[in-house]
C-alpha cells in the first residue's frame, strides 16, 4: 500500500467521527463521508503501520443506508458529518457505537444499552449557531483580476478553518439563519473588515446567535478583535430594523472582546450594545412523572452561558435523567456542573432539596434568577469547581453529573468514591470519556445499571447519553 494508489473496498462499520471504515489486505482503511455497505474506489491519502486513511473517488455499489444530502453544501461545511447517512441507520450506527464504547474502553459487559431516542423531525432543531467571520475575493469574470471582498460568515470546511459561506442551514433554526443573513448584508453594505488569522488584522471574528424556541426571543452577539466598532449606530439600527421587518423578535445585540491569537472563540470581556444581554426561553416534559406531571418552566439564558443546543431532546433527556433517578420527596439532590440551573430546577418539585455546583459565577447568577422565575424554593446554588466544593455536599443522596466533554476530573471520581451517594445519573456528551469514567465508578462500589442514548445532535456523529448508577 502506498500514497496515491487506488484501491476498491468495501466499508463494513463507522467509527466515532465523520469516516467508515474497511480493510484492504488485512489493513483497516478509514474513508471519510462513507456508509457502512458501500463499495467504493479509494485513493489511499496516509498510509501508517496498523492502519490507512483513503479519499472516495468513485461510489462503485452505494450502501441501502446512503442518502442525497438535504443540504447542498453538506459536502463542504463541517457543521454536519452524517447528512449521507440515512436518519434511521444514523440512529443505528450511534447506539452501536456507544455499546462498542462502554465494552472497548469501560471493559464493563452485559449492560443494558437502549436503542438511542431519535427525533420525529430531525431538522431545524438548533437554537444556537456560532459562525465564525472572514472575508472572500469576489473576481470580476472578465478581467479575472479581484474586484472586491465581501463578508463570508458560515460552518468551517471540515478539518480547516476555511469558511463555508452559508445563507440558510436546514438544522438550525430558520429565524437564526435569517437573522444571521441580515448580519452578513449589512456587514457588507457597511464595508467593515473580517479577522484575518494569518495577518492578525480586522475587526469581526465569529457571529454568536441565540433563540428560545418557546418564546421566540432573538440574541446577537459579535465577536471582535477590537473594542471599538466605527459606525455602531448605524450598524445597530440597520440590523434591527431589518430583523423586526423580517419577524425576527431581536431583543439584544452584545459584543464580546477576543484580542487574543487563540482558537477559543469567545474572549473574556462582553458588554451589551443594545437591548439586553439574555434571553427568555421555555421548555416543557414530554412524560407525566410523578404528581407534579410535566415540567414546564421558564428559563433565563445569558449570552455567554451554557444552554443545550437541542431544546427539544432536552426534555427528552431531563425526563430519562428524572425517571432514572427515582427521586422521591425524601432525597437530597446534587447538581455537579449544574450552569444557568436548568436540571437542578428540572428536579426540584420531586426532591427534598437541590444543590448546584458551578464555576462560571454568571452562570450561577443566571441559575438564582431562574429558580426565583419558577417559583423554586428548594434548590440552592454554589460558586466554585466540582473537585473543590463535592466533598463538602457529599452526604447527598443522588448525584446529577453532566460534566463538559472530557467527562470528569481525577479528584471529582476520587470524592465520588468516598462518598456515600446512593445513586448517579451520568450525563455525557462523549462515549468515550464516559466509558472510561464508567470503568473507575464500577471499581468503586457502582453498578452501571443502564444507559439511554439521546440523539441531540442529529446529522452529526455526535452521541448524549444519560446512565444510571446504584452503589452495590
Amino acid at each position: 500500500m502506498n500514497p496515491n494508489e487506488m484501491i476498491r473496498i468495501k466499508i463494513d462499520d463507522m467509527t466515532y467521527g465523520s469516516e467508515g471504515i474497511g480493510r484492504y489486505n488485512g489493513i483497516a482503511v478509514f474513508v471519510a463521508d462513507s456508509v457502512p455497505g458501500d463499495e467504493l474506489k479509494v485513493k489511499l491519502t496516509e498510509i501508517k503501520k496498523n492502519f490507512a486513511r483513503g479519499q472516495i473517488i468513485e461510489v462503485i455499489s452505494p450502501s441501502p443506508d446512503r442518502v442525497p444530502p438535504k443540504c447542498p453544501l453538506a459536502n463542504q461545511c463541517g457543521g454536519c458529518q452524517w447528512q449521507h447517512i440515512s436518519y434511521p441507520a444514523q440512529l443505528k450506527y450511534k447506539t452501536k457505537i456507544v455499546k462498542e464504547t462502554i465494552e472497548r474502553i469501560g471493559k464493563i459487559k452485559n449492560v443494558k444499552i437502549k436503542d438511542i431516542i431519535g427525533m420525529q423531525d430531525p431538522w431545524r432543531f438548533r437554537n444556537k449557531i456560532q459562525y465564525p467571520i472572514s472575508k472572500s475575493q469576489i473576481t470580476n469574470s472578465k478581467l479575472q483580476t479581484n474586484h472586491k471582498s465581501q463578508i463570508q460568515m458560515g460552518y468551517y470546511k471540515q478539518g480547516t478553518h476555511d469558511v463555508v459561506d452559508i445563507n440558510t442551514c436546514p438544522i438550525e433554526h430558520p429565524k437564526l439563519s435569517r437573522a444571521a443573513k441580515i448580519v452578513k448584508d449589512v456587514l457588507n453594505k457597511l464595508g467593515y473588515s473580517a479577522y484575518d488569522e494569518r495577518k492578525l488584522k480586522g475587526l469581526f471574528r465569529h457571529l454568536r446567535a441565540r433563540i428560545g424556541f418557546g418564546t421566540g426571543e432573538v440574541l446577537l452577539t459579535f465577536i471582535t478583535n477590537e473594542k471599538a466598532i466605527p459606525g455602531a449606530k448605524e450598524l445597530i439600527k440597520e440590523i434591527v430594523n431589518k430583523c423586526k421587518s423580517d419577524d425576527i423578535n431581536i431583543v439584544g445585540i452584545c459584543q464580546n472582546i477576543n484580542p487574543r491569537h487563540t482558537n477559543v472563540i469567545m474572549g473574556e470581556r462582553s458588554w451589551t450594545m443594545w437591548g439586553r444581554d439574555f434571553i427568555y426561553d421555555r421548555i416543557s416534559g414530554h412524560q407525566e412523572i410523578g404528581r407534579s406531571g410535566k415540567a414546564d418552566f421558564k428559563f433565563k439564558v445569558s449570552n455567554t452561558s451554557f444552554y443545550q443546543t437541542n431544546p427539544v431532546q432536552m426534555a427528552v433527556l431531563y425526563d430519562k435523567a428524572l425517571e432514572y433517578s427515582g427521586v422521591t420527596k425524601e432525597d437530597t439532590v446534587i447538581d455537579a456542573y449544574s450552569g444557568i440551573g436548568t436540571m437542578a430546577i428540572w428536579f426540584a418539585p420531586h426532591s427534598n432539596y437541590v444543590y448546584g455546583i458551578e464555576e462560571v459565577k454568571e452562570a450561577v447568577h443566571d441559575a438564582a434568577e431562574n429558580a426565583e422565575l419558577n417559583k423554586i424554593e428548594n434548590c440552592r446554588f454554589n460558586i466554585g469547581k466540582v473537585q473543590k466544593m463535592l466533598p463538602e455536599l457529599s452526604e447527598g443522596d443522588i448525584l446529577v453529573l453532566d460534566p463538559p466533554r472530557g467527562g470528569c476530573e481525577e479528584k471529582v471520581l476520587k470524592t465520588i468514591g468516598r462518598s456515600t451517594l446512593k445513586k448517579i445519573i451520568y450525563i455525557s456528551c462523549n462515549p468515550g470519556t464516559l466509558a472510561r469514567d464508567l470503568a473507575y465508578l464500577s471499581e468503586k462500589g457502582f453498578s452501571v445499571s443502564e444507559v439511554q442514548p439521546v440523539d441531540m445532535f442529529p446529522h452529526s456523529y455526535h452521541i448524549e447519553t444519560v446512565t444510571k448508577l446504584i452503589r452495590v
